[in-house]
């Protein structure tokens, strides 16, 4: 068999069949999850955000972006199209184009 003849037969198949947590219910997932969790709370394994921990989290995340000249660049060139400023961009555009249309008259 060709290559070509493989693809058109798998594509013929039937899809895929769920396995594993995909057979679940929704509801069962949540119990699932939930026992979960409070097994991680009775272990002590479980992660506890304090507004200390996300504060050095986003002070992380934030050093590394901002570490990309390129990408900051790229961003502050767009602070200027945020949405009231689009906004205020577009009603001059508009008026111009009606002005323009007048002058034409």
């Amino acid at each position: 068999m060709t290559n070509k003849q493989v693809e058109q037969t798998t594509s013929e198949q039937k899809p895929k069949q769920k396995r594993g947590f995909a057979l679940l219910a929704p509801e069962d997932l949540q119990e699932l999850a939930r026992q979960g969790g409070r097994a991680s709370q009775a272990n002590g394994t479980a992660n506890r955000w304090t507004s200390e921990t996300a504060r050095v989290a986003g002070r992380m995340g934030g050093s590394t972006i901002s570490r990309d000249r390129e990408h900051m660049r790229a961003i502050g060139r767009k602070g200027g199209a945020g949405k009231k400023g689009y906004r205020l961009n577009k009603e001059q555009v508009v008026e111009q184009s009606k002005d323009s249309a007048h002058e034409q008259e």
